[in-house]
């Protein structure tokens, strides 16, 4: 999924954290006055759930967008996990 994440500046450590935590890939980050746009690649499968957590990491000030960008064959131990291999 693409993600196109907005924060706080001051927040933006926490947030690139957490997309590396779900096996996630930064593109780009732009400052846009006070808050930093970070575009970032993450599975769909990790993304369950973003909404709490980056709220509570931007002490509710972060909002993202994501869309479908591609389909990825998964490793071999996450296939594992689904029993696939």
């Amino acid at each position: 999924m693409a993600l196109e994440i907005i924060t706080p500046a001051e927040h933006a450590g926490r947030v690139l954290g957490q997309i590396q935590q779900k096996r996630g890939r930064v593109e780009g980050l732009a400052g846009a006055s006070e808050n930093e746009v970070i575009h970032a690649q993450v599975p769909l499968s990790e993304m369950f759930g973003y909404m709490t957590e980056l709220r509570s990491a931007t002490k509710g000030m972060g909002s993202f967008t994501m869309q479908f960008d591609h389909f990825q064959v998964a490793n071999d131990e996450i296939q594992k996990g689904f029993g696939l291999v």
